[in-house]
């Protein structure tokens, strides 16, 4: 059962972040990220988040290329875009969670944003 629900909230996180890459950036972005992690890793980059989110985060930069600067623009255009649509700051405590490797706050957070922006998503519809 404990799978079960680690596998949905997986799964949530999933759809989240296309539909945040989609609508920020485009469509493809989140599409490309993906095939190069799976390539690369052998998983979704939401079960490498899961994982270990530390990892997950050196192997989206590494595949944008530019090093941290390249990062820090994709970070402030995703939380940019989740602030305008949520209608409060996020405040950069996912990012610091997800350098300091803090797995259960990444995925608290993750879960949280994912289903706050579902139900703001849905409500839109």
């Amino acid at each position: 059962m404990q799978r079960e629900d680690e596998l949905k909230k997986i799964y949530t996180i999933e759809r989240f972040l296309e539909m945040v890459f989609s609508s920020a950036i485009s469509p493809a972005t989140y599409r490309v990220l993906n095939f190069h992690v799976r390539k690369n890793y052998g998983k979704s980059i939401p079960h490498l988040i899961w994982e270990d989110p530390k990892k997950a985060y050196d192997v989206i930069v590494a595949i944008i290329g530019g090093g941290e600067l390249q990062a820090r623009v994709l970070r402030k255009v995703l939380e940019s875009y989740l602030e305008e649509v949520l209608g409060h700051p996020i405040n950069g405590e996912l990012y610091e969670a997800v350098v300091r490797n803090d797995v259960e706050k990444v995925r608290q957070r993750l879960v949280e944003l994912a289903n706050e922006y579902m139900q703001v998503h849905l409500r839109r519809i």
